[in-house]
């Protein structure tokens, strides 16, 4: 096979030599090299592609084995750190462990400070090693929230002294950016030094006397003011000198303050948690949790709540400048009502200019700091599930995501089942993003808060755990930062999941996913429709298009999902800015034309651009498969035998390779190539324990008339609840697949 081009360096060498992971083997583990990531054979390019695509070498042939590679085997069994969680530990105290070192004991016995053993304390060296015995591989830190938060010079000793445990242990360092969230105030420090960086919003008051518009604060009826850290006043991302005072302020000091672990890559990662362009009402959380946050800034009640969009003071000069027209009365009215093809104009460039100002501003500072610096940028955007709030929130979430080297979601819920509810939508926007930027690594926040926040109010089973890893996983999921309390469960449960997520990333970190489908993530059709409301926004107060663009978009992702297809959502831009279509019908998207797709599945009532409409065409005279929804449905559901639109059966005998046999509307499925082989991961996200068989087709069969013919070799099945594996033999291009309740099995091809 041909060798496989990546922008991303974590593919491009092995786990020895990757800079900022891996410094020691795992409990005795030893952590090989990889030679080669396998690609897949993409026919004679169009001349437009041809043009453009680099060389990808010459077809070569391996002979095959029935066993798993050495290094796949010694990583399998003994999980290094880089393929292991890291648990967010937000205290910056570092001193819950004690009692292995009496003298120091003594000394808190008697009121005495602590003192450093070979340069740190033994209670923060304690504290990490007690971790690190629960199987974790790193830890997600920052200096301790508070009145002193970036300021208390002990504060980062201690923070320092984590680090430098982490780095004798051979553990890895993330650095969390916020004092709680959501990230970008650094505090309230951005906003102390100049209260001009606040949030600003422009209202509608459309029964005003006077001009309808006014520009204020954005702080009340939004996320500032309901969230589960405090009430604090929000910074302006629009706002390149807000920004860049946050990225000083903040990461900035911490390239200060521990300057060593950067440069010996220690601390790989900083995390940005639910930055957002903040003028929209998300409703209210319950009063129990709203009366228990910090009050560090006062909401005032007496403030009238009107339709509001984001504003910064450039934005008319940025409006003219891109669109060359004023952004006057006329146009402000447009950003509230009318439906004219003029006001969704006005809408969607509106909401266009606040993605790209977002990203570059925002996004873009803190990714260009990291690239100095050596490290990753990570994290997650806000209520990044529903399509419906994305132009209030961050313009267009595929824009934004690709400006992180490792993109990632927010999972509250370990749930299985969420998976096919609506958690699809969460992990296929970050594992789009790094697929089309040719990168592969993808960020979780996973954590047990609703079923504690729940009715129940009871911590998630291990059986659920291990399933809400495997099936983001199968989606692509890399990297799994944990908010979960090892306080709720046994070391040996803690340890038990921990090895079971190194395990998956032993097979599938350094694989890549296989995307045959692409879901169109209709971005600019909502923005035309999105009216501002003075409430929550909802279906029932936004336009019936609106109800049917995102009721449509979320069904497809859904059922792709059910019928066991793996996709990638892309967007106008990725669609612009693809590589052509193959003699044999495949359209490239992505970096290099990394993802070559045999179909391509429309939400309904879509309206494309001409310049994509070209495209889909040429893609359909080529052999492309463009399937187009035409439900109009208004409410999203979940009832499987209401199989109106694009149904399940028209996605799977249309666009997935595979079959299984009976269907299963509850497995989640994710195919993935490495070193020349097929990977698949099968997750049961039910109750119901599952048996049949699935036809598969491997790397050497792709683009052939005659898939499985001379394939008579076993396959490797891996169990990741223990580590076992099993060699089981194909029967006419099938293999047998048993999931009992919430299993997962990595079929491994020959």
């Amino acid at each position: 096979m041909t060798l496989f081009e990546s922008r991303d360096p974590f593919l491009s060498t092995s786990r020895t030599t990757r800079r900022s992971f891996v410094r020691t083997t795992w409990m005795g583990g030893v952590v090989w090299s990889l030679t080669s990531i396998g690609g897949l054979p993409m026919g004679t390019l169009t001349a437009k592609a041809a043009e453009s695509t680099p060389s990808r070498g010459t077809e070569t042939t391996s002979t095959p084995s029935s066993e798993l590679l050495p290094e796949w085997q010694a990583e399998w069994n003994a999980p290094a750190a880089v393929d292991r969680p890291l648990q967010i530990v937000h205290g910056g105290n570092f001193s819950e462990a004690v009692g292995k070192n009496a003298a120091n004991d003594a000394q808190k016995a008697a009121g005495l400070p602590e003192q450093p053993v070979d340069g740190i304390r033994p209670s923060i060296l304690e504290f990490v090693e007690n971790y690190q015995s629960l199987g974790l591989g790193g830890l997600v830190l920052n200096t301790p929230f508070g009145a002193e938060y970036l300021r208390n010079a002990e504060a980062w000793n201690r923070v320092r002294d984590a680090v430098e445990a982490c780095r004798r242990l051979g553990m890895i360092v993330w650095i969390y950016d916020e004092d709680g969230y959501p990230s970008g105030t650094a505090g309230t420090l951005v906003y102390d030094t100049n209260p001009d960086f606040q949030s600003q919003e422009m209202v509608y008051d459309r029964n005003a006397t006077e001009s309808p518009f006014t520009v204020r604060d954005s702080y009340e009826f939004t996320h500032a003011t309901n969230n589960y850290a405090s009430n604090r006043r929000y910074v302006n991302l629009l706002d390149d000198r807000a920004c860049q005072t946050f990225v000083e302020l903040t990461h900035q000091a911490y390239a200060q303050h521990l300057a060593e672990y950067f440069a010996d890559g220690t601390i790989a990662a900083f995390f940005t948690d639910e930055p957002s362009l903040l003028a929209v009402d998300l409703g209210q959380l319950p009063e129990s949790i709203r009366n228990n946050v910090r009050k560090i800034h006062p909401i005032d009640p007496n403030k009238k709540q009107y339709p509001a969009v984001p504003w910064v003071a450039d934005m008319p000069e940025q409006y003219a400048a891109h669109y060359g027209e004023p952004l006057d009365q006329a146009a402000m009215r447009s950003l509230f009502e009318g439906d004219s093809e003029r006001d969704r104009e006005v809408r969607r460039r509106y909401w266009a200019l606040c993605a790209e100002l977002l990203s570059n501003r925002y996004f873009g500072c803190i990714q260009t700091f990291c690239q100095t610096h050596g490290v990753e940028s990570s994290g997650h955007c806000l209520w990044e599930e529903l399509p419906l709030f994305h132009p209030a929130l961050c313009g267009n979430i595929l824009t934004q995501l690709r400006r992180y080297s490792l993109p990632g979601l927010d999972e509250l819920s370990s749930q299985p089942m969420v998976a096919v509810w609506g958690g699809w939508s969460a992990a296929a926007f970050p594992a789009s993003a790094a697929a089309l930027n040719g990168t592969r690594r993808v960020m979780t926040e996973i954590s047990d808060h609703s079923e504690r926040m729940g009715d129940a109010k009871k911590p998630a089973p291990l059986s659920w755990m291990k399933a809400a890893a495997a099936w983001q996983a199968a989606m692509g999921v890399t990297e799994f930062t944990l908010y979960y309390s090892p306080a709720d469960r046994t070391p040996d449960e803690y340890r038990a999941y921990c090895e079971y997520v190194g395990r998956l990333n032993a097979i599938l970190k350094l694989a890549i996913p296989v995307y045959e489908t692409l879901l169109y993530y209709p971005i600019e059709d909502v923005s035309e429709e999105y009216r501002p409301v003075a409430a929550k926004p909802s279906y029932e107060n936004q336009s019936p298009r609106m109800q049917r663009l995102v009721t449509s978009y979320m069904r497809l992702g859904e059922r792709l999902t059910r019928s066991q297809t793996p996709f990638c959502v892309v967007d106008r831009a990725a669609l612009e800015a693809n590589m052509g279509v193959t003699t044999d019908g495949r359209l490239q998207v992505g970096q290099n034309g990394r993802i070559a797709a045999r179909s391509l599945v429309i939400p309904s009532d879509v309206r494309l651009p001409d310049s994509i409409q070209t495209i889909v065409d040429a893609f359909e005279k080529a052999g492309g498969t463009v399937l187009r929804d035409g439900s109009d449905q208004a409410k999203v559901v979940l009832d499987q035998s209401k199989e109106d639109g694009v149904t399940i059966a028209q996605l799977a005998s249309t666009t997935s390779p595979e079959r299984l046999t009976p269907p299963s509307h509850d497995i989640v499925h994710g195919r993935f190539l490495r070193d020349d082989r097929t990977v698949y991961i099968w997750v049961n996200i039910s109750e119901t324990p599952y048996t049949g068989t699935f036809t598969y087709r491997l790397v050497s069969d792709v683009g052939s008339s005659t898939p499985n013919a001379s394939v008579v070799k076993a396959w490797s099945v891996l169990n990741p609840d223990d580590g076992s594996i099993e060699f089981i033999e194909p029967t006419d291009g099938q293999l047998p697949l048993q999931l009992g309740a919430h299993q997962t099995r990595l079929f491994v091809s020959p």
